[in-house]
């Protein structure tokens, strides 16, 4: 089916409404990030080391800190819910805290995404996995869009 490039096919300021992937089921482009390994880094050696949770972890406002591992991967971000503010500390204007997105991604092999990867999209918008489920037809990813 050919584009008729009429004023129903595009959308504001002339953005294609297929994306700029020109695929109408992924129309959107992710980047897949994973902290580095600080004790690997150290050492040159991978495995038996110290714990590497939150507290081991190097930030993510460091972009030194991220490795990219796969650019330009084809997906669709879903709105998923809203997170709320919870807290003695909540203010007028918080309406929404952490809100959930829910992104699909192409067939990828088994393993490449884990829990708490980065993922930066083609407006440049970071999300935190929280959850990944596979398939054959690709991960569907439970995220969190991280606020500076």
């Amino acid at each position: 089916m050919q584009c008729c490039n009429g004023p129903l096919c595009t959308g504001l300021k002339g953005f294609n409404l297929v994306g700029a992937t020109g695929n109408a089921l992924y129309p959107r482009l992710i980047d897949l990030y994973r902290s580095k390994d600080p004790q690997a880094a150290k050492t040159g050696t991978v495995g038996l080391g110290a714990y590497e949770g939150r507290t081991g972890s190097i930030g993510f406002s460091d972009p030194s800190g991220l490795a990219l591992l796969f650019p330009g991967i084809l997906c669709a971000i879903d709105p998923h819910g809203i997170g709320r503010s919870t807290g003695a500390m909540m203010l007028p204007g918080d309406v929404v805290k952490h809100p959930q997105w829910k992104i699909t991604t192409i067939a990828l092999p088994l393993y490449t995404i884990r829990d708490r990867d980065i993922l930066i999209d083609d407006e440049g918008y970071r999300y935190e996995v929280g959850m990944n489920g596979w398939s054959l037809t690709g991960y569907v990813l439970n995220c969190i869009r991280l606020e500076t």
